[in-house]
């Protein structure tokens, strides 16, 4: 039977002169699903994890009205869940017919209702709903009951969970029912949103920990100004989730739809990468390139040898990451770098792991050989790699107040982007230099936009 992915290897410079100094080498890892497999869709089961605090339930206008207000001063600015809202002091009478307001809570509901339509029978489905407390309003159930469903949605705008914003329950609560349904033909997965700052971010993070423990794959959605994307898109990247950022309400649908195709489209589950390291070799830094960017962490480097989680694999989304090692002197000659090994589960239970091995080997010429030009391909992939490092260290600088050494990395990072043909990108980057400037701090909304597309710069790399 044919293995669910191919694993790719290639290195910057498969030819090292020979030297008396340790030499840099760049290696990217490709996994790619098998185009020989048949395509099937894979059930799911969902459990969704909503936000039901005061800031989801304020009513508010659509942005033409609220600045047409804010002209003629009839707006005042209160903190509500520590959330800054806008309350109406008054609605002329020429407004009257524009004045409907909706509220964050609204759209989520509309979202669930055509995420549950969407739902087939074989599908399962939970919803939790948290703030000051969790609850769960949706024990995991089939899809196929749909009328039930649906019948509970309106629970969510019920304002009876309080009016913090505690998520480690919540997540607990989600993680119970998932784990209702986990196993056998489904994909499992836990879907987040939230508007707001969250009280208790060390406790969620370790029920985070138990989620991707248990192999379900953890996806966030950040809505509006006023929420942690760091810590959004930490939990998401714990699991091999995925990470959103939502600036209108009206995109959630669009987001919740997004989340159920990726789920049915997963081909391996759980896939790791080991990395066993010939002595002398020494790793230094690890990001994953596909699906986004994202800096690995080392922790599981021991004795020579390095495994990460990558996540779940899906059908026409490969996942890549570039490794940059250490190469120590050596005489002309073949050598082995390094042997990786890629394991994942199929979507289904009962399968096999599958296991697919390469040797990553180089050459150190004698004195004098030619040698081939560094891969053009990797080396502009270590370009972008550097960009993303330099806007997230600009992000720290701003955070601890260095707004000088915040500036400067972000004009260097505004000015690869603009050789990169990334405009849009880059004159955000540059309003948030002018920010820092004017302001000595970034808008919130600019840095969670660097924060969430800076990650999809490698996207357009593939």
């Amino acid at each position: 039977m044919a293995e669910p992915f191919l694993l790719s290897t290639t290195l910057n410079m498969p030819v090292l002169p020979a030297a008396n100094e340790p030499r840099l080498l760049y290696l990217l890892l490709e996994i790619a699903p098998n185009a020989q497999l048949s395509l099937r869709r894979t059930p799911v089961n969902l459990a969704l994890v909503v936000d039901a605090s005061e800031s989801m339930l304020i009513p508010s206008l659509e942005d033409g009205l609220v600045e047409e207000l804010e002209r003629r001063g009839l707006l005042v600015e209160t903190i509500a869940d520590g959330v800054p809202v806008f309350r109406v002091l008054h609605m002329p009478e020429d407004l009257l017919a524009r004045a409907e307001p909706v509220c964050n809570m609204d759209f989520v509901q509309q979202a669930l209702r055509q995420l549950v339509e969407r739902l087939s029978p074989d599908d399962r489905f939970a919803l939790v709903a948290f703030a000051g407390r969790a609850k769960t309003l949706v024990s995991n159930r089939s899809a196929a009951d749909k009328r039930k469903l649906l019948s509970v949605l309106d629970a969510l705008a019920d304002g009876k969970l309080g009016d913090n914003t505690l998520l480690a329950a919540g997540l607990k609560a989600a993680l119970v029912e998932a784990q209702r349904a986990q196993g056998g033909d489904r994909q499992t997965r836990l879907l987040l949103l939230t508007d707001g700052f969250v009280a208790d971010e060390q406790q969620a993070k370790d029920v985070a920990a138990q989620v991707a423990a248990n192999g379900i794959a953890l996806s966030t959605v950040g809505l509006g100004l006023a929420f942690n994307e760091s810590f959004l898109i930490e939990l998401a990247e714990m699991s091999g989730g995925n990470a959103h950022l939502v600036f209108q309400p009206a995109e959630i649908p669009q987001i919740f739809a997004a989340e159920l195709e990726s789920a049915q489209r997963v081909v391996a589950k759980s896939v790791d990468v080991r990395i066993a390291l010939t002595p002398g070799v020494e790793i230094r830094r690890v990001h994953r390139t596909q699906p986004v960017l994202s800096e690995l962490s080392l922790s599981g480097l021991h004795d020579c040898s390095l495994t990460v989680n990558l996540g779940n694999l899906e059908r026409e989304q490969p996942l890549a990451m570039l490794i940059e090692a250490v190469f120590p002197p050596r005489p002309p000659g073949d050598y082995r770098l390094a042997q990786v090994l890629v394991t994942g589960d199929p979507p289904g239970e009962g399968g096999e792991r599958a296991l697919v091995r390469s040797d990553i080997l180089v050459r150190v010429a004698s004195p004098g050989k030619p040698l081939p030009i560094p891969n053009p391909r990797i080396m502009k992939l270590v370009e972008t790699v550097s960009t993303f490092k330099l806007q997230t260290r600009a992000l720290a600088d701003a955070a601890a107040g260095d707004i000088p050494g915040a500036t400067r990395k972000l004009q260097a990072a505004a000015t690869r982007l603009l050789a990169d043909g990334e405009f849009e990108l880059a004159a955000a980057m540059q309003s948030e230099i002018t920010n820092l400037e004017r302001q000595g701090q970034m808008s919130s909304g600019g840095a969670k936009q660097l924060r969430y597309e800076t990650r999809k710069l490698t996207q357009k790399l593939s």
